[in-house]
């Protein structure tokens, strides 16, 4: 029996793992046309939306006066802690602590015959360390440190508490001067640092023929903090401009030595009218 010649003329089919990995590979291709196709559309509609394609927000956010200002103040300490140190040496840790303890008795009956109420002195801490022979590095006794802190409430008697602490053997002394208007002083610094600001930017403005509108954005300078060399008075050549400096807390004149110097520098944004 004969085969239909027809069938002998028809192509081939392709295997069923064949068709498979063609309909895989144009599924993924569809998908990726119809993917650009949206971006697309939505790059031609925001482009329509913000001319230029770039948002009116972000263009009137560009038209600003950004300007910095800065302020000092100096304060007049009413307080003053004085730290005492107290040392003595014994062959034990045992009688370098009892040494030193017989000295703290000298040193609070110096304290109180100034009348220093005793909850003013506090004792901050008690270190024994052992001393070391110069040769051979054995051990040949200990050395017992004992820091007392006097907080005063009139720097004008400072003298009188440090005279009483070098009679008693004191072996250190140090000062810290403090304010008990320290927060009202850090507001009154910051409000002079904003003041200064506006002032810059009322000035640049006026010179270039607009108008200061709305605050954008406040930030203080985070090169350091209040007090210390952090904030320092260095590098004050761009700052004379829109600088404000006040010695009222001494009522005027020049600073004291011992005065508390308040430092602080604001970044502030205007709008553009």
């Amino acid at each position: 029996m004969q085969s239909d010649p027809v069938q002998h003329l028809a192509s081939p089919r392709r295997p069923a793992p064949m068709r498979r990995l063609w309909t895989v590979v144009l599924a993924v291709l569809s998908a990726l046309a119809a993917l650009c196709l949206v971006q697309l559309a939505c790059r031609s509609g925001a482009t329509t939306a913000r001319g230029n394609g770039v948002p009116a927000a972000r263009k009137a956010d560009r038209r600003v006066i950004e300007v910095d200002g800065t302020a000092r103040l100096n304060i007049a300490p009413d307080r003053v802690d004085l730290f005492i140190t107290l040392s003595q040496d014994g062959k034990t840790p045992r009688a370098a602590a009892q040494a030193v303890h017989r000295q703290r008795k000298g040193l609070l009956t110096a304290m109180r015959m100034l009348s220093l109420p005793d909850k003013r002195i506090v004792i901050s801490n008690l270190n024994l360390n052992p001393r070391y022979a110069r040769y051979g590095g054995a051990i040949e006794g200990y050395t017992g440190n004992l820091t007392f802190v006097v907080k005063l409430h009139d720097p004008g008697q400072l003298t009188d508490y440090v005279e009483a602490a070098a009679v008693a053997g004191a072996a250190r002394l140090r000062t810290r001067f403090r304010s008990s208007r320290m927060q009202e002083m850090k507001r009154r610094v910051r409000e002079m640092a904003l003041k200064a600001a506006r002032a810059k930017a009322e000035q640049i403005a006026a010179a270039t023929g607009v108008d200061v509108g709305q605050l954008r954005a406040v930030r203080e300078s985070t090169h350091g903090n209040w007090m210390g060399s952090r904030w320092g008075w260095g590098g004050v050549d761009n700052r004379v401009a829109n600088s404000v400096s006040s010695h009222h807390a001494f009522g005027g004149g020049p600073a004291r030595p011992d005065a508390i110097r308040l430092h602080l520098s604001v970044v502030v944004s205007y709008a553009i009218r």
